[in-house]
């Protein structure tokens, strides 16, 4: 969901949401208990961003071959590499998404809280 989403009604056209409904918006902290250290999560995404990495210069690598050369890199794989290589390709489509809905959440909240801060200052 984007954040102009909550903009939109039944045939009409997205417009931008403005500072007022952004400052009327509020969410919730995550609960300090259920979250990994920031130091795990670093650990982790580093991790996640290697296999990443190597995911997408596979990835660019594949899409520039026909399929009969195609067939000839598979045929060429053993097994377990091409097993190995599925899975990352799911596992990193799988981090791509949960990242992106970190990233977008926390664009929306940094939205929300400045929006309030720039309607607290016009009303002082």
């Amino acid at each position: 969901m984007s954040k102009n989403d909550h903009c939109k009604s039944a045939g009409s056209a997205i417009r931008p949401a403005t500072e007022e409904e952004f400052a009327a918006l509020d969410f919730l902290p995550w609960k300090k208990d259920e979250a990994v250290s920031n130091d795990q999560f670093a650990r982790e995404i580093s991790h996640k961003l290697r296999i990443l990495h190597t995911v997408a210069c596979v990835s660019y690598r594949l899409m520039y071959m026909s399929k009969s050369e195609m067939m000839t890199e598979v045929d060429g794989w053993p097994d377990e590499i091409g097993e190995t290589l599925m899975r990352s390709f799911f596992d990193a489509t799988e981090s791509l998404e949960t990242l992106s809905t970190l990233i977008k959440g926390a664009e929306a909240r940094i939205l929300v809280a400045g929006s309030t801060l720039l309607q607290s200052e016009a009303h002082s």
